[in-house]
């Protein structure tokens, strides 16, 4: 049921509520195939919901039945975070097949280009940083997830003179999965970039594919979890 201890949203969004500590949360449901396997359930369980302590429904509620991707409320801040838990786990082409969708059917520059209230630019930040392919997964931490650009490429250019240049090599509808990326010309098979890396000037060219590459990946790869940081001290 929503409310409670649920703010516009129910236990399906806000038991993933632990955006610093993927690895940590993962180990309480079996480890991180048995969460991503959750995650899926989260992603495909029908929009069904009951008003409980709200005692009527909101229009959080109607905006996450419209979005018809699960239990996924991509409109609304205790969502946004959560196809970005995939790569937390080691399996990025999830979060890549995820934010793509949300980026393609849920913005467009219409009156209906939002799916939901903007809340102080949240879901407007979310849409731009997603469609850029980088988004800051943990609050606080100086370093961004990379995910699938939804832009073949973006120039950001910063007051320190420096630029950060993203690619999208054979974008498409179709080529949502990132086959392999290089950052200044070195390959690069960490799911995630650190903040000085970044605004260092970075040129991040991401070659796409219409297949996942599903890939092991070294705990290194992955992005920070607060699990790794305290067995690491």
């Amino acid at each position: 049921a929503w409310g409670g201890p649920y703010t516009e949203s129910g236990p399906w969004q806000s038991s993933w509520g632990v955006q610093h500590d993927a690895l940590g949360l993962a180990d309480l449901v079996g480890g991180p195939a048995a969460f991503g396997r959750k995650l899926d359930d989260l992603f495909t369980h029908p929009p069904i919901f009951k008003t409980g302590a709200y005692n009527g429904v909101i229009h959080e509620m109607i905006e996450f039945v419209a979005v018809g991707m699960g239990q996924y409320g991509a409109c609304n801040q205790p969502s946004f975070h959560l196809p970005y838990l995939y790569a937390g786990i080691g399996q990025p082409w999830k979060t890549e097949y995820w934010t793509r969708r949300a980026c393609r059917e849920l913005f467009n520059a219409g009156p209906d280009g939002f799916s939901g209230d903007d809340d102080n630019g949240s879901n407007a930040s979310w849409y731009i940083l997603s469609a850029m392919g980088i988004y800051p997964l943990t609050p606080g931490h100086p370093s961004y997830v990379l995910t699938s650009p939804e832009f073949d490429a973006v120039k950001i250019h910063l007051p320190s003179g420096k630029t950060i240049d993203l690619t999208a090599k054979g974008n498409s509808e179709k080529n949502v999965y990132v086959r392999s990326r290089t950052v200044n010309g070195k390959s690069w098979t960490k799911t995630w970039i650190s903040h000085a890396d970044l605004v260092g000037g970075a040129k991040i060219v991401s070659e796409m594919s219409d297949r996942p590459t599903v890939r092991n990946l070294k705990p290194e790869d992955l992005p920070y979890s607060a699990k790794t940081e305290l067995r690491n001290r």
